[in-house]
């Protein structure tokens, strides 16, 4: 294969291809604009997948060129640690130059031709992501704001559009997928949104509705079960551990357990992999059958290992509840002391706490257990129930005020008012998105990044946050400094009511809807919207005598966390029969990209300048169509501008709209 990637190819002989668990995409003809707006991302990890199972099924019978491709696809998984790395592009079209080599010397048959090159065509399908490389957005932060309550006409928002927030906690209730919940939504430390609806205390055992005098009513006050929203605060006591040296996320684990070293491998997981889910161990434990916490321990520090450390990241309560005996360990504090000794209590937040000591009318009510009966003012979790209701894991307690205290915290760099339960520093270290080839999917230290299925438009490679089993969420975005936090006790009375992440998307989208857009005063400004599961078109027809260069100024939010939406430039030379992307190179400052596929990914809330080349068409008018397709997840939409729109003459507007000489509009 002549590659520049031979060039490195020796170094990748050391490591064996990691195979992902993706199903191999059954492909035998083209891939089509309509077959890229509905398939899932493809990693390289699947190409190679791919390879092996054509092998498998003796479709791919030279075994030194099948160990060939492995190779080089490795190197590339290896060597490219950024996935929007513009080498990425240019290194898998010289790879299917290789794959069209092969098939014509034969060594390639048809069939395993087409289903590679297909999968290579998702895969750059999914790689024309853009996004700038500016300074971290969590960057030089050292504030002390303190949260206010203000109305939504101080801090300029939309008023009607914020209001509609509780509408959408409604159609929850009458969806039946929650007994009440809380939502708390905040803007530049200003606090302008705070409802509760619904009943916090509403079934009995067996799942009928209580009388009205015996129901109790949800407040802003009432205490929540956070669940997993714990691990960001477990995260938070390892973080504060690193910065004084007590410990280093990159120590070994068995440097702090020694008995965890009970599997190879083991011994070489770190605690950075505890927190970022790529440690290697399971997903979960029972711990049922124990009676005694050293037993239990016992247990999970011995578990092996499912898949090799550092290779993927799957979702473990175990890695987390290591961390949390981690806390314990070097701080000789039970985790809940030191939770209260240096997060907490110095922030204020007096409502957040595991085992809470309070009167169970003011916690909300999990679900019905046929061994513990209502699980009410006790950790839901049967892990940490058994653990005595505090693990890293799950276990806190808390009410939405006193979240948005701890998210404020994160947006000011680790300060709030007079107290610093963190350096800047380790915020953003926590923060930044430490996934590479692992996952398709963004994760920070103990956080989520840019999780579309509920972060919806405020979504970016810089949004932090996480969800909780017992139906809690939050979502924290350092680009507008505001968050959302969603606390719901939908496993009441039981967990089978349906997943409730329609509503949190559309939570976090209402709030989008309230906040002004800036865009160009002059020209015409054409806008996609934002609305889900939609296919918008906007059409024009373009003069080539006038010029050989197709320009507009555009700024788009499209969300591409697993490539859920896709926006398309396209060209048509023979009246709209026939369509073909158009590649169109965007530029901003010194930054440049050219999209050639679709559109994913997001400018930042910045406009930019998009140009393409026309100069080789012969004919004297041609279509340009913006294509923009959604699904039930997407971010804030598609913005065009075109530089001269006297060149540019409409021809359908499908789903878009036309804004004309305003500063500032809220999307839609």
């Amino acid at each position: 294969m002549k590659s520049i990637l031979q060039l490195t190819l020796a170094i990748a002989l050391i490591f064996s291809p990691v195979m992902f668990s993706s199903d191999l995409v059954h492909a035998e003809t083209e891939v089509t604009d309509e077959a890229l707006t509905e398939h899932p991302s493809v990693t390289l990890g699947d190409i190679q997948l791919a390879i092996s199972r054509l092998e498998q099924q003796g479709l791919l019978t030279d075994r030194r060129l099948a160990s060939d491709l492995q190779r080089e696809l490795t190197v590339m998984r290896f060597f490219l640690k950024d996935p929007t790395d513009e080498k990425l592009h240019s290194y898998m079209l010289e790879f299917q130059q290789s794959l069209a080599e092969y098939r014509n010397q034969s060594r390639l048959n048809e069939t395993t031709y087409e289903q590679l090159r297909t999968l290579t065509n998702y895969f750059l399908h999914r790689h024309d992501t853009l996004y700038f490389s500016y300074d971290s957005d969590w960057a030089d932060r050292l504030e002390t704001t303190q949260l206010r309550y203000v109305l939504p006409e101080e801090s300029n928002l939309n008023d009607d559009e914020l209001k509609k927030a509780e509408d959408v906690m409604t159609s929850g209730l009458e969806d039946q997928l929650y007994p009440g919940a809380v939502t708390l939504i905040a803007k530049d430390g200003d606090i302008v949104f705070h409802e509760s609806v619904g009943d916090s205390y509403k079934y009995d055992a067996n799942g009928e509705p209580l009388s009205n005098e015996d129901m109790i009513a949800m407040t802003n006050e009432t205490l929540f079960d956070l669940a997993s929203l714990t691990k960001t605060f477990t995260a938070t006591a390892i973080m504060q551990l690193h910065e004084t040296n007590r410990l280093s996320i990159d120590d070994l684990v068995i440097d702090y357990l020694p008995e965890f070293y009970t599997y190879p491998d083991k011994d070489t997981i770190t605690i950075e992999q505890l927190l970022t889910h790529t440690s290697g161990l399971p997903a979960s434990i029972s711990l049922a059958n124990y009676d005694e916490q050293e037993e239990m321990w016992e247990a999970i520090l011995s578990l092996e290992t499912v898949y090799t450390p550092g290779a993927q990241m799957i979702y473990s309560d175990v890695g987390m509840m290591i961390l949390g005996k981690i806390v314990e360990v070097v701080s000789e504090q039970s985790l809940d002391s030191y939770v209260e000794e240096w997060i907490t209590v110095p922030l204020g937040m007096t409502d957040t706490m595991f085992n809470p000591n309070r009167e169970l009318h003011t916690i909300a009510p999990t679900e019905y257990s046929p061994d513990r009966g209502l699980v009410w003012g006790d950790v839901h979790d049967e892990k940490a129930a058994a653990l005595q209701g505090v693990a890293g894991h799950a276990g806190l307690f808390s009410t939405a005020y006193d979240l948005a205290i701890f998210l404020q915290t994160m947006i000011n760099g680790g300060s709030y008012g007079d107290a610093q339960v963190l350096q800047p520093e380790s915020v953003q270290l926590m923060m930044e998105d430490q996934i590479t080839t692992e996952s398709h999917l963004g994760q920070s230290l103990g956080w989520n990044v840019n999780r579309g299925w509920f972060m919806a438009g405020l979504s970016s490679p810089s949004t932090v946050g996480h969800t909780g089993f017992t139906g809690t969420s939050f979502v924290l975005d350092p680009l507008t400094d505001s968050f959302v936090i969603f606390l719901t006790n939908r496993v009441h009375p039981t967990r089978d009511e349906g997943s409730i992440n329609g509503v949190r998307h559309d939570l976090v989208q209402q709030f989008i809807r309230s906040i002004p857009y800036s865009h160009p005063l002059e020209g015409h400004t054409w806008y996609s919207g934002m609305t889900s599961n939609t296919s918008s078109e906007l059409v024009f027809e373009f003069d080539t005598r006038e010029t050989d260069r197709l320009v507009f100024d555009t700024s788009f939010d499209i969300l591409n966390d697993i490539a859920r939406d896709q926006g398309f430039v396209e060209l048509s030379t023979d009246d709209g029969d026939t369509w073909k992307p158009l590649p169109v190179t965007i530029a901003m400052d010194d930054y440049t990209k050219t999209m050639h596929h679709s559109w994913i990914g997001s400018t930042k809330n910045h406009w930019v300048e998009a140009q393409a080349s026309i100069e080789d068409l012969t004919e004297e008018e041609v279509l340009i169509r913006f294509r923009y397709v959604t699904s039930s997840s997407n971010g804030k939409g598609w913005w065009i501008r075109p530089a001269d729109p006297e060149n540019w003459n409409l021809v359908n507007d499908q789903n878009w709209s036309l804004i004309e000489t305003e500063l500032e509009v809220s999307v839609h």
